[in-house]
């Protein structure tokens, strides 16, 4: 059974997108749903298939319910939850393309640049005790609270909004 808003979960589908939770795969997701012609993605054949192991965060959860759902529901997009033995299933069918996102896409997430930022300014430093190198981040991190033209760029490098979605 489906509900009007989204046509049911096999019929016209051409792609599947593999969501697997993290922030990586989860700034991916957001970024085709946010500009899914700049992926060649027809959102209104696109299915989204994640799986719930039991062991993620609760927040990540939450995050995942608050603010990627809310997104897939307003472009439509198919969400499927699936067990590991649905990847036989994915596996016998040709016509069907499996879109296998990221597990670690460091290019997506913004932590990732400041702590390259900070390393670049520690490049050619001798340190010789652990509590100076533990001062010298520290201060380099100090530093970028000032900076929030510095901040904002790392988000925008990702390539990633801060918009808060519509509610469906």
């Amino acid at each position: 059974m489906h509900n009007r808003r989204t046509p049911p979960a096999g019929e016209g589908v051409e792609l599947v997108i593999s969501w697997g939770l993290g922030g990586d795969s989860t700034a991916h997701l957001v970024k085709m749903l946010e500009d899914p012609a700049a992926h060649g993605v027809d959102l209104a054949r696109t299915m989204v298939l994640h799986e719930l192991t039991g062991s993620e965060w609760p927040t990540t959860r939450a995050h995942a319910e608050q603010f990627v759902l809310p997104l897939l529901c307003e472009h439509r997009v198919r969400l499927v939850q699936v067990s590991r033995a649905m990847r036989e299933l994915i596996a016998e069918r040709a016509w069907l393309t499996v879109f296998l996102l990221p597990a670690y896409a460091p290019d997506l997430n913004p932590v990732e640049w400041v702590w390259a930022h900070v390393k670049r300014s520690l490049a050619n430093l001798a340190v010789v005790a652990l509590d100076r190198l533990e001062a010298l981040v520290r201060n380099r991190l100090k530093r970028l609270q000032y900076r929030p033209g510095t901040l904002d760029g790392f988000i925008a490098g990702t390539g990633l909004t801060l918009d808060d979605p519509a509610s469906p």
